[in-house]
């Protein structure tokens, strides 16, 4: 059942809907206005580094050095979004789950190349690999909505490469994909406090009328999915985006991949971003279980060594 502060939380939230003059330049601005005015948890540091040519952003508990890092993809259709729009929230991620969040800004859609987004969040892992930064702690991908996209799709393309691959990947509210064709995209277009079918279908206009919106790329549930590292999902039950995170469940387990599935009571689209509410702590809660059981790295310390040592 859904806590009473987390109802009065959902009471408030704005549906959207579709503006015919509003552009995607001005939706982009008018997000990361709105998101300078929110405050950074004060027990979190936020540094900025420019890592394989691609900025980012650190979110980081104070006076901790060695830790679990975060590879973070925000979400926003792949159009929009930035570490601005998603620093508060990672600054609260990385509070609750004592990790070093990384939160990248890769390149935006549909400006960019298909490939660009993941190009770019798979240059910055293998920079990463070469900084002072591992020292051999966990790394765990994440995201939320289309940035849960580009965080699983990078795991099939780190694995298509015979790649080192993360200890694991947690996903909020997952948008797997883009051609919209969950049934949940109907069935729970009046349900959903905040996105709408019509909404996406009207991000879809962004695109090229060529856009492929099945590619793997951007819609991993086409991918394939064998040989990944461990999988958490949580999805709220009112969003429109839920079957996309019941559909990617089922895929994974079906390609023998470890997935684990919490589907949250009453809740909305990545509904951890509304901070101090028990849903949030919970979902918190569920990814520090989740880092903490797959944080080994048995099979994966000699590649980190070497490369320490290729360095020298």
């Amino acid at each position: 059942m859904i806590s009473p502060s987390a109802l009065a939380a959902r009471r408030s939230l704005q549906k959207e809907t579709v503006d015919e003059d509003l552009s995607l330049a001005d939706e982009r601005r008018q997000w990361e206005a709105y998101s300078h005015q929110l405050k950074i948890n004060e027990s979190v540091v936020a540094v900025p580094e420019q890592i394989s040519g691609v900025n980012c952003l650190w979110l980081c508990p104070q006076d901790k050095t060695l830790s679990t890092t975060v590879l973070y993809a925000h979400g926003g259709g792949f159009t929009a979004g930035s570490s601005i729009t998603h620093r508060a929230f990672c600054a609260e991620l990385a509070a609750a789950t004592d990790a070093n969040v990384l939160l990248i800004d890769y390149r935006l859609l549909p400006e960019s190349a298909l490939s660009a987004p993941s190009d770019d969040f798979l240059s910055v892992y293998s920079g990463l690999y070469h900084s002072s930064h591992y020292n051999n702690t966990p790394v765990f991908f994440a995201g939320d909505s289309s940035g849960g996209a580009l965080a699983i799709s990078s795991l099939t393309r780190i694995r298509d490469n015979s790649d080192q691959l993360p200890q694991g990947c947690f996903v909020f509210s997952g948008a797997f994909d883009a051609t919209l064709s969950s049934n949940s995209m109907k069935r729970n277009d009046k349900s959903d406090p905040i996105l709408s079918h019509a909404v996406l279908q009207h991000w879809q206009s962004h695109f090229s009328k060529d856009f492929d919106f099945s590619h793997p790329f951007i819609s991993p549930l086409y991918a394939s999915l064998t040989d990944l590292p461990p999988v958490l999902l949580l999805a709220g039950e009112l969003e429109v985006w839920l079957d996309d995170t019941t559909r990617m469940y089922h895929a994974l387990r079906e390609a023998g991949s470890s997935c684990e599935i919490s589907i949250y009571d009453g809740m909305w689209h990545v509904w951890p971003m509304v901070a101090n509410i028990p849903e949030t702590n919970s979902a918190f809660d569920q990814v520090c279980k989740f880092m903490i059981e797959n944080s080994s790295i048995e099979g994966s310390t000699d590649s980190l060594h070497d490369i320490n040592r290729s360095k020298s």
